[in-house]
Parts: structure tokens; C-alpha cells; sequence
């Protein structure tokens, strides 16, 4: 795992947050389902509601006509008997207008009020008055003047006689909720299969292939495919492992059995000491070499635990003790005891190949030996182990190339006595174990490591 880059979406705080699938899904659907129902809505006002608007207050204009035609043409007695037969009616009445009625004008407030005021005022022949409560009492009353007087028609407020505002609100409340319920629904089975996809995803980034299988009988289509071809990458990817793993361990084997000869006829036939040491110490780099490409091509399937961080730290400083180029301090003692989400085995080698990069590169001007200085410290859910030397530092350039494989980026590292691979072991362990890590030149002088790692 390289340094993680500043300017890195995932790691910049001042980045936005992003919506996932489902949400942005969802909103979609909400949207497209209130957009659609005001739509239905607007369309049954105009060519459902209007048109029942105007025939109601056609009706209602011509039956006030017909009664304002009715009275014209009665005696007072008889329109006594009128008057007295339709208090009891609950649609209709007649009553004498007075001066001094209080009338409340007639204020058209909604698509039906509009309709009435515009087919009653036309409808009568004489002028007349629209009124919408008399002496407090609400309905549609029209003073008409009849045989030399004024009398008060009027019929119940028909804009009332519809649902009440609670029963809309109920109703378009039950649909609001199959409404959301639904885009849940939908969002919820789009987004599954690209959920699954991601977790699979995952497990083969981790070098678990077996558990990145993917259902390919799914009812859809497209989905099943999509799958299918999946699975089958995904068997090619295991198979490639696989093979990766026998090779390897076929060419260490061809490799150290050889190594094992020469170095057992050497020892038989070769007098010289010196000539002796030189190449025991050329055979001893190149049995070297190969366990490092053994690491790095190692399968990173280790399921990770709980493991108590200064004894790994503590026991890798420990065999470093007797190094001739290399001296170590810690600087644990003011720590407890942290606990982190590794695997020990791999920590203890993360450890080891910093040291030893420290001891071959990190010798300062005037050093006898490489000063390395180990400290640890907990930051937030982190536990954060930083190991610096005292050398001449990298050039920043080179610095971010650092953790790629066989790279060597000055004279000192371009000898015959490194694999190139100690720090991309580093960066890959780091990342198989969801750790970070980062190389930066230190502000007093040196190269310092800092590695990251989930406490437990």
C-alpha cells in the first residue's frame, strides 16, 4: 500500500459526501412518484373538476331562478304556504330580506365558489345580491327582489358537501406511505445486486475467492449474466493464485536445493577463509532474496485477531540486537499495553524489514552504526508505530516510489544486496491487514516510516 495522497477523495476531509445507490435511487422514485401524482391531481382538476364545477353551478343558478320565478307568480297567501312547507327542507329556503340583516358578501374561495358566483349572476333578470351567511347563518343566499320586495333564497353551501380536509389528508397520507414504501421496495432491489457485487469485490481484494461467489440463478436477467461472468473471473483469479503459489514454492525449492550443494562444496573444497566468507555470504543474500519474493507473493488469506503490540515490537527490536550496523531505542515505556487487529506473524515482518532497511540506508555522516529510534502512540481508533532514522533522507521525488516492487531510486540502493521489495512487503501487509502506511523525510534529518493500525 502506497502513502496515502493527500488530495485523495476517500482521505480528504473538505471532500463532499457522496449519496450511495440506494439513496440516490430512492429520491429518484420519490420524486418521480410526487411529480407524477401532482400531475394526475392537476389533470383530474382541470378535466374532471371544472367541468363538474360548472354543471353544480349551472344546476344550482337555474333551480334559484325557477324559484325566483315561482314566488313572482304566487299570492301572498299562497307564498305563505310555501314559506312554511320548506322550513322544515333541508336543501331549500325562502325567508323576507330586512334592512337590517347582517349579511356577510358572498367571497368566492375556491374552483366551485368561482362557478357559482359566474352562473348565478348572469342567470337572473333583476339585480340581486350574493351572500354567504345571513345573520350568522353560512349557506348561498341570493336576495331577489319580488312583487316589490326583497326575499332571500338559499340552499346549503354545496362546497362543503364533499370529503372533509382530514379525510384528504388521510387518504394522500396512506399514499405518501405505499408510495415510500414502494420506492423503498424498488431502490432496495436495484441496489442488491451492486451490493452483492461490492462485497464480492471485497473479499477477492482480500485473496478470499472462495467467499466472492456470486448467485447466478437470480430471476433477472442481466443480473444473472453479470454474475456468471463474475464467478467466472473470479475461478480464473484462484486458479492464477494457485498456480502463482505452486510455482513459487517449486522455484524456491529448485533454488535453495542447489544453493544447499554449493554451499556444502564449498565449505569442502575451498581453503581460503576470506574467499570462503565472501561467497557463504553471497549464498546467504541470495537464500535472502528469495524469501522475500516468497513474501511478497505470499496469499494474503490471514485471518487477523486481537494481538497485544508492544511484546511483537519489542521481541523485532530484540533481533536487532546484536546487529553490527545497527542501534536501536524505543520508546514505549510511557504506553499501555494497546491491543490491534493483526496478525502477529506479519506485524513481526513489517517490523523486520523496516529495521533492516534502516540498517543498510540510515547510516548518518560520523555513524559508526545506523541510530534508529521506535516509538509507538494511540491516536483515535489507531495505533501508530513510527520507526526513523538518522541518514540522509530520499529525495521527495523518489519518496512516493518508494513502496513499488524492485524499485531502487539512488546509488546506495541500486547494490546487488537488496531485493528491492522490503518496503512493498511493508505497503502490502499494511493493506491486506486494512492498515496504512507512509515514508516522509523527518524535519531534523532521516527517513521515517509511520505505520497505522486498527486498535482492538
Amino acid at each position: 500500500m502506497s502513502p496515502v495522497p493527500a488530495a485523495s477523495p476517500k482521505n480528504n476531509p473538505q471532500a463532499s459526501p457522496k449519496l450511495n445507490l440506494f439513496c440516490r435511487t430512492f429520491i429518484l422514485l420519490v420524486v418521480l412518484m410526487g411529480g407524477g401524482t401532482l400531475a394526475w391531481f392537476q389533470t383530474y382538476r382541470i378535466l374532471e373538476m371544472g367541468p363538474q364545477n360548472r354543471a353544480i353551478a349551472s344546476q344550482v343558478a337555474e333551480l334559484l331562478r325557477v324559484n325566483a320565478t315561482l314566488l313572482d307568480h304566487l299570492s301572498r297567501e299562497d307564498e305563505q304556504e310555501v314559506f312554511k312547507t320548506l322550513e322544515k327542507s333541508k336543501h331549500v329556503r325562502f325567508q323576507p330580506a330586512f334592512p337590517s340583516d347582517v349579511v356577510s358578501p358572498f367571497k368566492p374561495q375556491d374552483a366551485l365558489g368561482i362557478a357559482l358566483s359566474a352562473a348565478i349572476q348572469p342567470t337572473f333578470d333583476r339585480p340581486i345580491v350574493l351572500a354567504e351567511s345571513v345573520n350568522g347563518s353560512a349557506g348561498i343566499w341570493v336576495r331577489v327582489p319580488v312583487q316589490n320586495r326583497d326575499i332571500w333564497l338559499t340552499l346549503n353551501d354545496l362546497r362543503h358537501e364533499g370529503p372533509s380536509d382530514e379525510t384528504w389528508l388521510f387518504w394522500i397520507g396512506i399514499a405518501g406511505i405505499f408510495s415510500l414504501a414502494g420506492a423503498a421496495a424498488i431502490a432496495q432491489l436495484l441496489n442488491r445486486p451492486l451490493t452483492q457485487i461490492v462485497y464480492a469485490t471485497g473479499r477477492v481484494q482480500d485473496g478470499n475467492f472462495h467467499d466472492a461467489f456470486l448467485d447466478e440463478n437470480v430471476l433477472i436477467h442481466e443480473v444473472s449474466l453479470v454474475n456468471q461472468r463474475f464467478n467466472e473471473m473470479t475461478a480464473q483469479l484462484a486458479k492464477m493464485d494457485a498456480d502463482r503459489a505452486l510455482m513459487l514454492a517449486g522455484i524456491s525449492h529448485d533454488l535453495r536445493t542447489p544453493l544447499a550443494r554449493i554451499r556444502l562444496e564449498l565449505e569442502m573444497s575451498v581453503s581460503d577463509p576470506v574467499a570462503l566468507d565472501s561467497i557463504a555470504q553471497d549464498i546467504e543474500q541470495l537464500d535472502h532474496i528469495i524469501d522475500k519474493f516468497l513474501d511478497y507473493a505470499r496469499p494474503m488469506t490471514k485471518p487477523l485477531a486481537p494481538v497485544a503490540v508492544i511484546p511483537v515490537v519489542e521481541q523485532a527490536c530484540q533481533t536487532f540486537a546484536d546487529h553490527p550496523h545497527l542501534s536501536i531505542t524505543l520508546d514505549l515505556t510511557h504506553h499501555a499495553n494497546p491491543k490491534a487487529w493483526v496478525d502477529p506473524v506479519d506485524l513481526m515482518r513489517i517490523l523486520n524489514n523496516l529495521l533492516e532497511n534502516a540498517a543498510r540506508y540510515g547510516l548518518g555522516p560520523g555513524q559508526a552504526k545506523a541510530e534508529v529510534h521506535v516509538s509507538l502512540y494511540s491516536y483515535n481508533s489507531w495505533i501508530v508505530l513510527k520507526v526513523r532514522d538518522h541518514g540522509p533522507g530520499v529525495a521527495p521525488d523518489i519518496l512516493k516510489h518508494l513502496t513499488e516492487p524492485f524499485y531502487r531510486g539512488d546509488a546506495a540502493r541500486s547494490q546487488a544486496n537488496g531485493s528491492g521489495l522490503g518496503l512493498a512487503i511493508v505497503a502490502q501487509t499494511l493493506q491486506r491487514m486494512k492498515g496504512r502506511f507512509k515514508l516522509s523525510n523527518h524535519p531534523q534529518g532521516g527517513l521515517m516510516a509511520s505505520i497505522r493500525i486498527r486498535s482492538a
